[in-house]
This record gives structure tokens, sequence and C-alpha cells, in this order.
């Protein structure tokens, strides 16, 4: 039997594989893209950076966004510090003041709490001493707060209302403390959501009546559109004698002052 002669070393290799294989015209070989991963297997590691740059960076806030989490912030404090205040020593009714600020601030979830703690409030608004003492332990804190959490309640709307009249009725100088705690903007929003309230339209007509009798109110007023809410509360309820009592009050008293204070007869239409 014949065997083939053995290959020789270092011999050529065959044609048929030594030639090099063509490249398809038209198809170009992708290039390897610097974020992907090693293994291939679409390894889009940018997409994976940006969920993570993502989480770590939140969309920034706007500028109002920004304020009414400060606000908040520095409300809840407030409401810390009067509940951690000290007890009052030798003053019964200050005490009693006090216990019912702070009752009604734990627990401002509760609107029957808040409707109560705001009548017995106004119940003790007797002299002007007895309004600084109430400010001073943090009443309008109280007030703003039911008013803020309790908007759908006109009971809680009234009584805030009501309570807050007394306190300017007997002592015009806390209306800058009623201003700053921001109460004026939310007897006006309680008029404009509770429009045919007969208490809630009534308490808030007489929470501007008691401001007017201080002429140095009259700007304040006049700022945050006190004459158009009592006119725009006396058409809408214009078969309520107390409310259209108290709005005729007010608009005689601010009419009193020489440069006027915003009536014309665009109200009166």
């Amino acid at each position: 039997m014949r065997f083939a002669p053995p290959a020789k070393v270092g011999g050529s290799i065959p044609k048929s594989i030594s030639k090099p294989l063509k490249k398809k015209e038209g198809v170009k070989k992708r290039k390897r893209d610097s974020m992907e991963s090693e293994d291939g297997i679409f390894g889009d590691e940018r997409q994976k950076n940006d969920e993570v740059a993502g989480l770590k960076s939140p969309p920034e806030l706007s500028a109002a966004e920004l304020t009414a989490i400060a606000k908040a912030k520095e409300k809840e404090e407030t409401i810390e510090k009067i509940i951690n205040s000290r007890p009052l020593k030798d003053d019964p009714l200050g005490s009693k003041m006090r216990s019912i600020i702070i009752r009604s601030l734990k627990n401002r979830d509760n609107f029957k709490l808040q409707e109560k703690a705001l009548e017995n409030q106004r119940l003790m608004v007797t002299s002007a001493d007895n309004v600084a003492k109430l400010i001073l332990l943090g009443c309008l804190t109280m007030v703003s707060t039911a008013m803020t959490v309790h908007t759908d309640k006109s009971i809680v709307q009234a009584e805030a209302s009501a309570l807050l009249a007394e306190l300017a009725w007997l002592n015009q100088s806390c209306t800058v403390a009623i201003v700053e705690e921001g109460c004026i903007q939310l007897v006006l929003k309680s008029l404009k959501q509770h429009g045919i309230d007969l208490k809630v339209q009534q308490m808030g007509c007489n929470f501007f009546r008691a401001l007017s009798y201080d002429f140095a109110n009259h700007p304040i007023i006049d700022r945050f559109s006190g004459v158009g809410a009592v006119i725009d509360s006396m058409k809408q309820n214009a078969d309520k004698y107390d409310v259209l009592k108290e709005g005729s009050y007010f608009l005689q008293n601010v009419s009193w002052q020489k440069k006027g204070c915003g009536i014309s007869s665009f109200y009166l239409l």
C-alpha cells in the first residue's frame, strides 16, 4: 500500500485558505462607543449613568415653590416653639389661654376641637390687655393654622373671622400682627369659597368693619381689596339682613377717608 508523502515542515499554506476574505461593499464595521461595556451586549453605560444622575440631581424648584417650602418650615417651627413654651406662673387666665392654644395646635386636624377653641378664645377677648396677651401666647398662629387646615369647614372659618373681629374691636394696634400672620388673606379666601354661607359672610364683613374704625387701617384694607370683597359679599347675599348691615357700616366708615379707599362706581354697578 502506498502512502502520500508527508507534508513539508514550513511549507506553504494552501491557496484556498491563505487568500484574505474580501469585505462586502457598503458595510462598515461599527466602532465601539467609549461608554459601552466590554462585553458588548448592549452595555449602555451612558443610560445607567443618566439614571443615577437623575436620582442624585432632582429637578430644580421654582422660586415660588422654594418660598412656600421655607414658609411651611418656618410655620412648623413657630408651632413647635409655642407648644414647648414655658408655663405661666401666677396667671390663671393666661394659663388657660395658653392651654387652649397648645391643645388646638397639637390637634389641628380635629375641626370640632378647632371650632371650640376659637369660640373659647373669643369669649376671653374682654380687654385690650387680654388681646395683647392672646397674641403674645400664639393666638394668631392658632387662628391661621385652623383656617388653613380646614378651608372647607364653614363653621371654623366663621369662628376664626369672629375672633379676629373681636381682637380688632378691642385693640386696633393688633392689626399689624394680623397682617403679618396672613389672616386678612385667609378671611378673603373664606369669603370667596363660602360665598353664600350666612355666618362666614357676616363674620367676614364684621372683621373688615372692625378694621375700618381706625383710619390708619384704611390703606391696609385698600391694599388687600377689602372694599371689593365686602361689596361682592353684599351682592351675593342681598337677601341676608345681617350681611348687608355689616357691609353698610363698613362702607360708611371707609367713605369718610379723605382720599377714598378704593370705592368706585365699578363696585356699585
